[in-house]
C-alpha cells in the first residue's frame, strides 16, 4: 500500500512539474518572440552587435527556468524508475522535457553564434573565415528549426546568414539567384487549379510531382477546368501583387489536362527540391528589396551591379522590378508628372524606384565627403531594335561597345542628369508607358520587349580628388511563352518568336559559362551582348527567377528553375571602376 501511495504521489508531482515546465516554455516563447522583433530590426539596420536589452534578458531568465523545470522532471523520472513505474508511462514526460530542453539549447546556441558573427568585422575577414562563420550560423539555424523554434524567432539569424552568404558569394564572384513565387490568381482558384510550386524554406523551392499533385485535389474535373470560353476568358488580377498590376487568364482545358497527364503518368514527374540564395512566396516588396540593397551601396562605391528578372510571361517580373503599372498621363502625349517633393515610394513600389530612393539616401549621407553626379538612361530592346525610352522619337542608331575596363555600353544612348528621386520617377513612368506591351490569353498587358534601367553614379572625393564611376543596371526581361498557349498571331507571333530567340541565346551563354567553355556565344544576340559584363564579366549580379505556382504552368516553372540552377554556376570577376584625379 505504501508503494502504491508513493507511485500515486509521484505521478501527481510529475504532472504538476510538467505543467510548470509548459508554462515556463510558453513564457520563453513569448519573451523570445518579443525580443526577436528588436533583434530583427538590428539585423536589418546591420547593427554591429547584439544589444543587451531588457527583452533579451527576460528570454535568458525564462530559458533558465525551463532548464530547471526540465531537470526536475528528469529527477522525478529517476525516482519513478526506482519505484517500478513502467517505462511507457514515463516516456511521455521524458519526451516533453527533452523537447523543451532542445528548443532552449538550440536558442542559446543560435544567440551565441549570432553574437560572435555580429561582433566580428566581416569586411576584414578572409574568405575561409567568412565561409566558416556562414557554415556555423547555417548549422545553428537548421538545428533551431529541427528543434521546433518558430521561424519568427529566427528571422534575425536568417537575415545575418543571408548577409554572410552574400558577402561570401561576392568575394567568389558568384551570381546570386533569388526565387520569387507569385500567389495563385482568382481565375486559377475558381477553376480548381492546384499549387505545385511552393516555398519549402527560406532557401528551398519544392516542385510537387505526380503523387503530391494527386494528393492535393485529384485530377481536375472537366467541368471545373474546361468550362465555356467565357468562363476561361475572365481575367484574374494578382491581388497580392499590387491590385491588378498583372492579369492572367487560362488558355483552355487541353493544356491543363495535358499538364496534368504529364504530372500524373507513371514516371512522368517526381517531387523536386531546389536550393537558391533566397526564396520568397511572394514576400513584400520592401523585404525583397532589403535582401539586395547592399548591391546599391556597391554601385555608389564604384562597382558595376546588375539585377535582372527572368521567368515565363505573367510570373510577376515587371511587378518585382517596377511595381504596379503607372497611370497613363492625362494630357495627350504628355508625361505623367507628380508634385515636386511628393513621396516616391509606395508599399507596392518595386526594385527600380526603391533602388533610386536608396541611391539618393546614400548620397545625402555622404555629400559632405563626396561630390556626386547621377544620370539615368532607359532603353528597350524590341525585336532586335534598340529604342531610347527617354527619347522614344529619336532616330539615332545605337551600337554596343566593350570598354577596356570590361564594361559594356550602348553608344548614342541618352543620359539625363537627375537631382532627386522624383526626377527619376517621372522619367521612369514615362519610359514604362512607352514600352511595347500586348494582351494575350496568358497575360493581360504582356511585356513584349526587354527593358534596361541604367543609373550611373559618379563621385569625387573632396579630400583626395579620387573619382569613381558605378553603374546600376536593372533589367526586366520579357517573359518566355508558348505560342500555343498565348494564342498570339501576326505581329504578336513575331514578337513571341523574337522573345524566345533572345532568351534561348541567353540560355546558351549561361550554359557555356557554367560548363567552363572557352568560347561563350555573347554575339549571338543583342541581349547577350548587353549582358556580357553581367554574366561572366566584371559586374556583381543578382537574378530573380519569377514563378507561377499553378499546375497549368508547371512545365514553364520547371524550365525557369533549371535555367536558374545553371545561372548559379556562373562566376564573375567583380571590379570597381575608379580613375585618378585630374
Amino acid at each position: 500500500k505504501a508503494l502504491v501511495a508513493r507511485r500515486r504521489n509521484l505521478r501527481l508531482e510529475l504532472s504538476r512539474t510538467l505543467r510548470m515546465l509548459n508554462l515556463a516554455a510558453a513564457e520563453h516563447t513569448k519573451a523570445a518572440n518579443f525580443a526577436a522583433k528588436s533583434m530583427t530590426k538590428a539585423a536589418k539596420d546591420a547593427a554591429p552587435q547584439v544589444a543587451k536589452t531588457m527583452e533579451f534578458d527576460s528570454v535568458v531568465v525564462a530559458a533558465r527556468l525551463v532548464c530547471n523545470r526540465s531537470e526536475e522532471v528528469h529527477a522525478l523520472i529517476k525516482d519513478g524508475i526506482q519505484l517500478g513505474v513502467r517505462e511507457p508511462e514515463l516516456r511521455r514526460y521524458r519526451l516533453a522535457a527533452d523537447s523543451e530542453m532542445r528548443r532552449v539549447n538550440a536558442w542559446r546556441t543560435l544567440q551565441q553564434v549570432l553574437a560572435e558573427v555580429r561582433t566580428s568585422d566581416i569586411r576584414r575577414l578572409e574568405l575561409e573565415p567568412l565561409m566558416e562563420a556562414r557554415r556555423r550560423l547555417s548549422k545553428a539555424v537548421n538545428e533551431a528549426l529541427e528543434a521546433g523554434l518558430p521561424e519568427e524567432q529566427l528571422e534575425a539569424a536568417i537575415l545575418e546568414r543571408l548577409r554572410l552568404h552574400n558577402t561570401v558569394e561576392d568575394r567568389r564572384g558568384a551570381v546570386r539567384v533569388y526565387c520569387r513565387i507569385r500567389p495563385m490568381v482568382a481565375a486559377e482558384l475558381d477553376a480548381g487549379e492546384v499549387e505545385v510550386v511552393r516555398r519549402c524554406s527560406a532557401l528551398t523551392v519544392c516542385v510537387d510531382g505526380a503523387e503530391s499533385a494527386n494528393s492535393l485535389s485529384g485530377s481536375p474535373k472537366a467541368d471545373s477546368l474546361c468550362g465555356t470560353p467565357s468562363s476561361w476568358g475572365a481575367a484574374a488580377s494578382f491581388q497580392e501583387f499590387g491590385g491588378g498590376c498583372h492579369s492572367a487568364r487560362f488558355v483552355g482545358c487541353s493544356d491543363c489536362q495535358s499538364s496534368w497527364a504529364k504530372a500524373t503518368e507513371p514516371g512522368g514527374a517526381e517531387d523536386r527540391t531546389l536550393s537558391f540564395d533566397t526564396v520568397w512566396a511572394p514576400g513584400s516588396q520592401e523585404d525583397v528589396f532589403d535582401s539586395m540593397k547592399d548591391l546599391v551601396q556597391s554601385a555608389v562605391d564604384g562597382s558595376n551591379v546588375t539585377v535582372f528578372a527572368y521567368g515565363q510571361t505573367g510570373a510577376g517580373k515587371t511587378f518585382t522590378m517596377y511595381g504596379p503599372p503607372p497611370e497613363k498621363p492625362r494630357p495627350k502625349g504628355g508625361i505623367a508628372k507628380g508634385p515636386a517633393g511628393a513621396s516616391t515610394l509606395q508599399a507596392a513600389s518595386g526594385i527600380c524606384p526603391r533602388a533610386t530612393d536608396e541611391v539618393f539616401r546614400i548620397i545625402g549621407r555622404n555629400k559632405a565627403r563626396f561630390e556626386f553626379r547621377v544620370s539615368l538612361s532607359m532603353v528597350e530592346l524590341y525585336r532586335q531594335h534598340f529604342i531610347d525610352l527617354l527619347q522614344p522619337k529619336s532616330k539615332k542608331s545605337f551600337k554596343i561597345r566593350n570598354l577596356p575596363s570590361g564594361e559594356v555600353v550602348l553608344e548614342n544612348l541618352s543620359e539625363t542628369v537627375v537631382q532627386r528621386p522624383e526626377d527619376v520617377q517621372r522619367l521612369m513612368r514615362s519610359g514604362v508607358l512607352h514600352r511595347h506591351s500586348r494582351n494575350t490569353t496568358m497575360n493581360s498587358g504582356s511585356s513584349r520587349s526587354h527593358v534596361l534601367f541604367i543609373l550611373k553614379v559618379q563621385s569625387m572625393s573632396r579630400s583626395t580628388g579620387e573619382r569613381r564611376v558605378g553603374k546600376l543596371l536593372l533589367v526586366d526581361l520579357a517573359g518566355s511563352e508558348r505560342v500555343k498557349r498565348s494564342e498570339v498571331m501576326g505581329e504578336g507571333l513575331r514578337e513571341a518568336i523574337e522573345i524566345n530567340k533572345s532568351l534561348s541565346a541567353l540560355g546558351d551563354v549561361v550554359g557555356a559559362i557554367a560548363r567552363g567553355e572557352k568560347h561563350v556565344p555573347y554575339r549571338n544576340h543583342e541581349l547577350t551582348q548587353l549582358l556580357q559584363d553581367s554574366l561572366g564579366g566584371t559586374a556583381k549580379t543578382l537574378m530573380f527567377v519569377n514563378l507561377s505556382p499553378s499546375l497549368c504552368n508547371r512545365e514553364e516553372s520547371t524550365m525557369s528553375l533549371q535555367f536558374a540552377q545553371r545561372v548559379k554556376g556562373v562566376i564573375n570577376r567583380p571590379a570597381r571602376v575608379a580613375s585618378a584625379s585630374k
